[in-house]
């Protein structure tokens, strides 16, 4: 049922005027801004964006005619902002958009796709609903998802991200700079890393009747029959392979914002 055009009535001319019921008033004193086209129903402040990114633009219905300080809008983005932002609402130029603060939108403050909620305060449209996650996830940030392999950028509609495949993440500090990167999963230990250790090996050659000075065994010079003693090396053992270099650890999918 459409909405009840009222009109008076003029005695003169005999013109009737709208007759009113009381379970119209009734309706009127407990009406819901629901948007609804019949008697009862109000108008509402929502429009769906029609316009670009950092650029929006609404048509209410009814038309706009004034803003008044206080007057609530939401509005559907299509668009994520990129930097500041404005909003067109049919009366007059775009007003800029500003946060609580009234400071400057930052890119991602508005998502694509969501409720927008603005106050007009008399110069700017304020924001009342939660800037985007673009604060959340400042460049330089990172992204974690354990099953969801997406760019951040399609989850989140802003931002450009780089997969970091294969590292693990290292605090800053400790003679460790931010960026650095290094380590490796596997390594082979060199001879300067292995810790000091000896492998000795003593053989003994028996008192012998008969040997005579100078005889030499592996270099070592005999006396008359005294004992021998010399060293020699042992046989090698051990394959010199690399070993794991991991600690225990859980994978996600990681990825850094870069811009």
């Amino acid at each position: 049922m459409a909405k009840t055009v009222f009109q008076d009535g003029n005695h003169e001319t005999g013109t009737l005027g709208t007759r009113v019921m009381a379970a119209f008033l009734n309706l009127i004193f407990n009406h819901r801004h629901d948007g609804g086209a019949q008697d009862g129903s109000a108008p509402i402040n929502y429009a769906v964006d029609t316009g670009v990114a950092n650029a929006y633009v609404i048509g209410l219905v009814p038309a706009l005619t004034e803003r008044v300080p206080g007057m609530q809008i939401i509005f559907k983005a299509v668009n994520a902002n990129t930097g500041a932002a404005t909003l067109t609402d049919g009366v007059g130029g775009a007003k800029a958009i500003r946060l609580p603060d009234r400071s400057i939108l930052q890119e991602g403050d508005i998502t694509a796709g969501c409720m927008v909620s603005v106050v007009w305060d008399g110069t700017y449209y304020i924001m009342l609903s939660w800037p985007g996650n673009s604060r959340e996830h400042p460049v330089g940030s990172y992204w974690w998802n354990h099953v969801d392999a997406r760019n951040p950028n399609v989850i989140l509609g802003f931002g450009t991200w780089v997969a970091v495949p294969g590292r693990f993440i290292l605090g800053v500090g400790g003679g460790f700079q931010a960026g650095a990167t290094g380590g490796e999963a596997n390594h082979v230990l060199t001879t300067a890393e292995m810790p000091p250790h000896s492998h000795p090996y003593t053989d003994r050659c028996p008192e012998t009747p008969g040997w005579g000075d100078g005889y030499a065994v592996n270099g070592t010079t005999i006396n008359q029959t005294h004992r021998a003693v010399y060293s020699e090396t042992t046989g090698n053992s051990g394959s010199g392979l690399a070993h794991n270099n991991m600690p225990p650890f859980e994978t996600a999918y990681i990825w850094r914002r870069t811009a």
